[in-house]
């Protein structure tokens, strides 16, 4: 039997799984407004495309966020904040013609490739055997 997710990696399973269903019905919705919402869709379209390509990675950081809690853990916090900013962003000015921020897109997309390269170095060091040290670091018997 698998063991059961302490309080802490249960959170951001829920969190990863609640976000991950936001962004793709936000994915969605922008995806009808950029072909159905008529005038400049290209901000929405992108904003869409941003939010349905997170959702399903979000679903498996989730899935496997037991092999390194803590930086699986932060690769998807910074993408959850990544696509907010850069996603909002440009629905923001889609439907207002103003930005969040000034640098509000930019940030998010540096988030957003920031969040992929954490994931990648946690399958590299998953690879290598040292994800599960960190485990013996956070109090798991394994």
């Amino acid at each position: 039997m698998p063991p059961v997710p302490t309080a802490a990696p249960r959170l951001l399973i829920a969190l990863f799984v609640g976000f991950a269903g936001a962004l793709g019905a936000a994915g969605v919705v922008g995806a009808a407004l950029a072909a159905h919402g008529g005038g400049d869709g290209k901000f929405v379209a992108i904003a869409a495309s941003m939010a349905l390509f997170h959702a399903p990675a979000l679903l498996a950081l989730a899935a496997v966020l037991d092999r390194s809690r803590r930086l699986l853990g932060l690769a998807g916090m910074v993408m959850i904040v990544g696509v907010i900013l850069f996603s909002g962003d440009l629905a923001t000015r889609s439907a207002t013609g103003h930005s969040l921020s000034a640098n509000a897109a930019p940030t998010g997309g540096l988030m957003l490739i920031l969040s992929w390269l954490m994931v990648m170095v946690a399958g590299i060091l998953i690879a290598l055997g040292i994800g599960t040290r960190w485990h013996a670091l956070e109090g798991d018997e394994r």
